[in-house]
């Protein structure tokens, strides 16, 4: 069993001792650098929500925010309606009942797959 492995490390030893090692030419660093600053390109980079679109959003969240506090929801007729309206499609259909994780699995899995075209949207606008 050991005759045919030290077969092929004798033949091994005698390629390894056989070749010769090989050294690059003189301008063989420069040339490597030359290509290497040819293709050095500078990208800008951008955030991925502008100033304009981080004073919306807290606009948005500080607006929505005070008109909780200033409108609670207990006090909105359209609540009242809307949960009335609620109400009685509950009562009229089977109960479903999901666990909280289970929950939180749909949503995430929700928020998971609305992102993919915004990502494959601005991975496209990477590439060109």
């Amino acid at each position: 069993m050991e005759q045919p492995f030290k077969n092929e490390e004798d033949i091994i030893r005698t390629l390894v001792q056989e070749s010769r090692l090989e050294s690059p030419s003189a301008n063989f660093s420069k040339s490597i650098m030359e290509k290497i600053e040819v293709n050095t390109t500078v990208t800008a980079v951008r955030p991925l929500l502008s100033t304009s679109g981080w004073v919306a959003f807290v606009a948005f969240l500080i607006a929505g925010s005070v008109l909780l506090y200033l409108y609670p929801i207990d006090k909105v007729s359209l609540a009242d309606r809307l949960v009335d309206t609620l109400h009685t499609y509950k009562t009229s259909t089977p109960s479903l009942h999901v666990s909280r994780g289970a929950q939180y699995a749909f949503l995430f899995l929700a928020l998971f797959l609305i992102q993919i075209p915004f990502l494959k949207r601005f991975l496209d606008k990477q590439r060109t």
